[in-house]
């Protein structure tokens, strides 16, 4: 049956090289969260610069977008004592350092850049996901078959791959935390079935090390201790044999807790040395926890890299949940660790984890979910045929539709962590962009047919003269606003009093403009349109539309481009449809202008807000 995983991750990986054909532009995997993982690595064992780890020298050749990242960290974590310090502990590091040694050995033999950072690097990396997912699943079959049969747990197992972004994060975004905490996780259950078969010293300190490094990696993660704790604790009688179990053992267990905690020795040693500190908050406090606002619904089923929204053949999980006799010795792990878990990852201040496909903690704990996942699968062995086929049928449903979330976010059509519900249903199955999916990826609506449209009144412009500020004229005479870096909100503004007597037929706001973008933006800094309907201090109804990426977009072809474009020094129309919500009321104030959030300059002509039917 191993062989049978081997071949799933075989035609996985082929499946991955030939998708990487269509990926348009490229680009490192050495960006974010996994750059700063990673940068460890080269800076012990090449530049020997741990104290500066973002400084490299010139003559290293390293990529500019990776050089930009790095550079980023600079005003991210500084020490008391000055130094920079990289905001990720150790962990993924030390699980990534046997392949960092390999792509160096194999650098130096091919006679390739001995940077760090250069592709046997990359590639080294990207093999190192793969090898702790097959590590993972392997052993995650092995604690499955101990409850179920080999074709629920094989099965279990497929579900749990393709139907979920434990997928994604193995063969597209490698260097995150999350593939080597599934293994571990996945590590963490064989070795407890083990410690408890045979408690001997060996075993404690095992599942010590390996609490130890889960906790080191992510410590939101210390949930993983409920394994250990919980296991086989189904009753008041099992609980007492629990407590009997720990006072027999407690010197064993004590050691336990020591190699836990001497994990983390290094790096606090570090910490003292670069801050003065043993403890030390490297997110510098901009980056925490809000316990008293968890955002369960939202980390679960939000278009915005919801769990499962992107993972749609998990919803089996909760289903599994009434099956846990069937895996009764984790069935206490499984009710309380999930749900403490869901409590503690989405307390985060971003719930939605940008940076990934769909929520990226949910991929450290996939195999503990895939215990209920089994339960369910091996239910539905027992019933008819037909239900077997239907069940069989919703699963590759529910597998494709994966497949394709990772198409579009490897093509760029796709970003998920901006995504609402209205654009991906818009573009499922879908790898080719229409203006309008750019406006719906914004907003959340989808466009009017515009013929069918009529319009009410005239064009309302942006009112402009030549005597202000900041205002030139184009070679036709054309007012251009030129808006400067300190303007955020700009004078580029259009107002309506809704009257029910003249727009009561009024179901549609268009707000258009021509624009060119003079300095480079990103999805943080592009300028929009905003529009707003206030009720004196209410308001009913706020959108907004990223000018920058729809530059030069509007009626061309767009096959082949990314979701966000950025067409610099380039004039090009702009323009969206929003409706009016259904309960404007007399005398509230429709609002259309034109923001400047990323402080960038721009121009702008003939902007303009119209009414129509």
């Amino acid at each position: 049956m191993i062989k049978k995983i081997l071949l799933l991750l075989i035609l996985s990986i082929s499946l991955l090289f030939a998708l990487n054909f269509k990926k348009p532009g490229g680009g490192s995997i050495f960006y974010g969260d996994a750059l700063g993982y990673y940068m460890y690595l080269p800076a012990a064992f090449i530049y020997h610069n741990l104290d500066s780890i973002t400084n490299f020298p010139e003559e290293a050749y390293i990529h500019p977008d990776i050089m930009w990242y790095a550079n980023e960290m600079n005003g991210s974590s500084i020490t008391p004592k000055g130094h920079v310090l990289d905001q990720y502990t150790f962990g993924v590091a030390f699980m990534e350092m046997p392949f960092f040694f390999a792509g160096h050995a194999y650098a130096k033999i091919t006679g390739q850049q001995t940077n760090g950072f250069s592709a046997p690097y990359q590639n080294a990396i990207r093999w190192s996901s793969v090898f702790y997912t097959l590590m993972g699943l392997i052993l995650l079959y092995k604690i499955l078959r101990r409850y179920f049969t080999d074709n629920v747990s094989i099965s279990a197992i497929a579900i749990l791959f393709l139907g979920s972004n434990l997928f994604w994060f193995t063969l597209y975004q490698a260097g995150m935390s999350h593939i080597p905490l599934f293994f571990l996780f996945s590590l963490l259950l064989y070795l407890t079935v083990k410690l408890y078969e045979k408690p001997t010293v060996i075993m404690f300190l095992l599942v010590g090390l390996v609490c130890g490094l889960i906790t080191y990696i992510r410590p939101a993660d210390i949930v993983c201790v409920f394994i250990p704790l919980f296991y086989n604790v189904t009753d008041k009688a099992s609980w007492k044999n629990k407590i009997g179990f720990i006072k027999e053992h407690k010197g064993k267990l004590l050691l336990a807790m020591l190699i836990c905690f001497l994990i983390w020795v290094p790096q606090m040693v570090y910490w003292k040395i670069m801050s003065g500190s043993f403890l030390y908050d490297s997110y510098g406090g901009k980056q925490t926890f809000h316990f008293n606002k968890p955002k369960i619904w939202e980390g679960l089923f939000s278009a915005s890299n919801g769990w499962l929204f992107y993972s749609p053949a998990l919803l089996i999980f909760f289903a599994g949940l009434f099956f846990w006799k069937k895996y009764r010795p984790f069935s206490t792990v499984v009710f309380i660790m999930i749900p403490v878990y869901f409590y503690l990852i989405y307390s985060w201040f971003v719930p939605n984890y940008i940076n990934g496909l769909g929520s990226r903690p949910m991929v450290d704990v996939c195999a503990v979910v895939s215990l209920p996942v089994a339960a369910f699968t091996a239910h539905i062995f027992t019933l008819k045929i037909w239900k077997r086929i239907l069940f069989a049928c919703t699963m590759v449903f529910c597998i494709a539709v994966n497949f394709s979330f990772c198409i579009q976010e490897h093509m760029g059509v796709s970003r998920s962590e901006y995504n609402n519900s209205v654009f991906v249903r818009q573009m499922l199955f879908r790898y080719n962009l229409r203006y309008n999916d750019l406006i719906v990826n914004d907003i959340g609506e989808r466009q009017p047919d515009q013929p069918t449209l009529k319009p009410v009144g005239a064009r309302i412009y942006a009112s402009l003269n030549d005597t202000m500020k900041n205002v030139t004229k184009d070679s036709l005479g054309v007012l251009i606003y030129n808006v400067p870096v300190d303007e955020e909100i700009t004078p580029l503004q259009m107002h309506i009093t809704y009257h029910e007597k003249t727009m009561k037929t009024v179901h549609w706001i268009k707000g258009s403009g021509i624009f060119k973008a003079t300095d480079p933006a990103d999805t943080w800094t592009c300028q929009a349109f905003v529009f707003t309907v206030e009720r004196k201090d209410e308001t009913l109804k706020w959108k907004g539309v990223r000018i920058n990426n729809k530059i030069g977009r509007m009626n061309i072809n767009l096959d082949g481009s990314r979701i966000y474009e950025y067409k610099v020094n380039k004039w090009g129309e702009v323009s969206f449809y929003t409706s009016l919500p259904d309960d404007i009321e007399e005398g509230d104030e429709i609002i259309m202008k034109i923001t400047n959030s990323g402080k960038n300059t721009m121009q702008a002509k003939n902007v303009y807000i119209q009414m129509f039917e």
